[in-house]
C-alpha cells in the first residue's frame, strides 16, 4: 500500500519538478517562474469553481442564494453566524431543489477535508464554517471575472517566456517543451491526489480520533 502510494506520488510530482529543475539549469530562471508555467492547467487548483463548475454556475445564477449567503460580511469572521447560515440553507431553499442539491453536493464532499496542512491534528472545513463561506464567495468572484481563463493565459505566457530563452538551442528547446507538456498534462492529477486522498483521508481520520476520544470519556 505504502509503495503504491509512493509510486503514484512520484508520478504526480516528478514531471513538474523535473521541468522546473531543467528550466533553472538551462535558463537561470527562478523556481517561481518555472512553476508559473503550469498555472491554469489544473482546474481544481483554482478552488471550488474549478472542482465544481456546474454546481457553482447554478448557485451563482441564483440571486436569492447570493443575497442569503453574503448579505452580511460578519459571516466570514464569526463562526457561529457562519454555521447558522450553512445550517439554514436546507430549509431556506427547500422549494428550490436544484439550488439545494448543488450546495449539498459541494459541502458534503469538502466538509471533511483539512482546512490547512496535512496533519490529522489540524481542523477540517466542517470545523471552520467561515472558511467554507469564504471559499464559496471566492468561487463566485472568480466565475464573474473569468479567473480560470486569465490564469491559463498567464501559464501559457510564462511557458513561452521560458522556452524563448532556449530557442537558439534546439536540443534544449525540445527537451524543455516536452517536459512542460508532460507537467501540464499531469498537473490536475497531482492536485486531485492532494484533495481527494491526503486532505480528505487526514480529515476523516481527524474526526475518527475525536469520536474515539469522546466515547472513551463517556
Amino acid at each position: 500500500m505504502y509503495e503504491e502510494h509512493a509510486n503514484v506520488t512520484m508520478y504526480n510530482l516528478s514531471p513538474i519538478s523535473w521541468f522546473v529543475l531543467r528550466a533553472i539549469e538551462y535558463t537561470n530562471c527562478n523556481p517561481i517562474e518555472g512553476f508559473a508555467c503550469v498555472e491554469g492547467f489544473s482546474d481544481i487548483s483554482l478552488g471550488l469553481l474549478g472542482e465544481f463548475p456546474e454546481e457553482i454556475a447554478i448557485l451563482a445564477l441564483n440571486e436569492n442564494f447570493s443575497k442569503f449567503m453574503f448579505n452580511d460580511d460578519s459571516v466570514f469572521h464569526n463562526p457561529e453566524l457562519a454555521k447558522k447560515k450553512i445550517d439554514e440553507i436546507a430549509t431556506t431553499f427547500s422549494n428550490d431543489e436544484e439550488t439545494s442539491k448543488a450546495f449539498s453536493k459541494i459541502y458534503d464532499i469538502i466538509k471533511f477535508r483539512l482546512a490547512e496542512g496535512y496533519d490529522c491534528a489540524n481542523s477540517t472545513l466542517l470545523e471552520n464554517p467561515c472558511l467554507v463561506l469564504q471559499n464559496f464567495k471566492q468561487a463566485f468572484d472568480r466565475k464573474s471575472s473569468n479567473f480560470h481563463d486569465h490564469a491559463k493565459e498567464r501559464g501559457i505566457r510564462a511557458g513561452e517566456d521560458i522556452l524563448r530563452k532556449v530557442e537558439h538551442d534546439k536540443a534544449k528547446y525540445d527537451e524543455l517543451n516536452e517536459l512542460l507538456t508532460e507537467a501540464r498534462l499531469v498537473s490536475r492529477v497531482r492536485d486531485e491526489r492532494a484533495l481527494l486522498t491526503d486532505l480528505t483521508a487526514m480529515g476523516v481520520i481527524h474526526h475518527f480520533l475525536l469520536e474515539c476520544g469522546k466515547r472513551l470519556i463517556q
